[in-house]
């Protein structure tokens, strides 16, 4: 089975995700924000990480078009309505309607083929996968064809997280 990683960049230093980043050997960076911007960590801005990631000789695809967890479709909300509060939409967004849709299909594929050929994290700026949609929406719908162990960041250790299993490893840098 095919192994994917999923991190949130949270407020880490770039250094520190780096750091991270070869911790668990990552040859590719797959980001799923469907806004790939961070007011508070602007390193973490695409065109920003896409330089930083490339000069540690790391690949960066963006899929937060087919893979992001804010759809700019309203009728893959709840209620038909977009959400103007950050913090409404894990709550707000119809996962199961947005895992049917054929655009979100075509992104696990391509997402599982890349996995296939490297070493490859999906990232999001949620540290908590718990709180994230790597979890509720492209975790849950990769099926038997992977497996997402999510790479948990704190003060005092990283750790990873097999959220489907309830199963947690630590390893400490």
């Amino acid at each position: 089975m095919t192994t994917l990683y999923s991190i949130g960049h949270s407020n880490l230093s770039i250094q520190t995700f780096l750091e991270v980043l070869d911790a668990f050997e990552i040859q590719l960076v797959v980001d799923v924000r469907s806004a790939p911007f961070s007011r508070f960590a602007p390193h973490f801005n695409r065109a920003e990480l896409e330089h930083a990631l490339s000069q540690h000789h790391l690949e960066y695809r963006y899929a937060g078009d087919f893979l992001g967890g804010r759809p700019s479709d309203a009728s893959l909300y709840r209620n038909g309505v977009i959400p103007s509060e950050r913090h409404e939409f894990l709550q707000a967004v119809d996962y199961e309607r947005v895992a049917q849709t054929a655009s979100f299909r075509r992104g696990i594929d391509r997402l599982i083929d890349l996995a296939k050929n490297s070493t490859t994290t999906v990232l999001c700026s949620e540290e908590n996968p718990r709180e994230c949609h790597r979890h509720y929406l492209i975790e849950r719908n990769l099926g038997e064809r992977a497996n997402m162990l999510h790479i948990r960041t704190s003060k005092s250790d990283v750790r990873i997280e097999r959220l489907l299993e309830s199963e947690v490893q630590h390893r400490l840098l």
